[in-house]
């Protein structure tokens, strides 16, 4: 293999290192960035869904005779 050709292998395997570690360290950032998200968003529902008011809302809705469901949609077909 010629000096450029061994040149350009290296140069190519050095580029595929570095993109591999850019991705491994960008995914690592948003897995950690992603894990307090969800501690976040659980400790904020915790509060909410252990409120009195929460209680109030699920109590009512529960004691009303009204089905509360989504609206149907109709799709063709």
């Amino acid at each position: 293999m010629s000096r450029v050709g061994e040149l350009t292998k290296s140069a190519i395997d050095n580029i595929n290192t570095s993109m591999e570690a850019t991705k491994a360290l960008m995914n690592h950032h948003l897995v950690t960035k992603l894990e307090l998200s969800l501690e976040s968003e659980c400790r904020v529902l915790l509060q909410q869904w252990t409120s009195p008011h929460f209680a109030h809302l699920c109590k009512k809705f529960l004691d009303s005779n009204h089905i509360h469901l989504q609206k149907p949609v109709n799709l063709p077909l």
